[in-house]
């Protein structure tokens, strides 16, 4: 089977490449900064806080399918295994301020190129450019509604006067309502690990 594959239009900038980091949180905004003028998504694959961690192309990994109930319905995911991936990683050994770094990635292992066009209609259907259209009022509205626990109806009803009605569909809604309480789980799993 012969695949097409991608590249992105603007090539990462060297000095990224070569470069050492105080933290991997640096190098993280950087990378995402330029995925995003790149028309691709990067998100954490892999976090080993103290070791490496992989940004995947936000189209990457397969769909896991579960077991559900006849009544509930299949929903889609946009995942199609994009092979893109960025490593870094964390050195003991290096001086201090500067033990991160981004790794070379493998060509053999296609992890430079992705299997999808990095064109900006392509980019317009991810949730985090969604949200970028509706307007920090309407974002404010929407984070403030999850964290009070008002249903994905509610949400909709509420901001149908909006354009954000015809951007942000039900599953936009649900999926930004599922990363607002995981990033909570994990700050209160933070500050835990501190008091303990």
């Amino acid at each position: 089977m012969n695949q097409t594959f991608y590249y992105p239009e603007a090539p990462l900038d060297a000095t990224v490449l070569t470069a050492k980091y105080a933290s991997y949180q640096e190098i993280v905004k950087i990378l995402t900064e330029w995925a995003q003028k790149n028309h691709f998504e990067l998100v954490i694959s892999k976090n080993e806080k103290e070791r490496r961690v992989h940004l995947r192309c936000k189209l990457g990994g397969e769909t896991k399918f579960k077991d559900i109930a006849v009544r509930q319905r299949t929903r889609k995911s946009f995942k199609i295994n994009c092979p893109y991936i960025l490593k870094i990683s964390y050195s003991k050994k290096a001086a201090e301020g500067s033990k991160w770094k981004v790794l070379k990635q493998k060509s053999e292992n296609n992890e430079e190129v992705h299997n999808h066009p990095l064109t900006l209609e392509s980019f317009q259907r991810l949730p985090k450019f969604k949200r970028a259209l509706i307007g920090s009022k309407t974002t404010t509205l929407v984070q403030h509604m999850i964290r009070a626990g008002s249903s994905v109806p509610e949400i909709r009803r509420t901001i149908r006067q909006t354009n954000a009605a015809s951007i942000l569909t039900y599953d936009d809604i649900r999926n930004w309502k599922v990363e607002m309480e995981e990033q909570e789980k994990s700050q209160l799993n933070q500050i835990n690990q501190k008091e303990s």
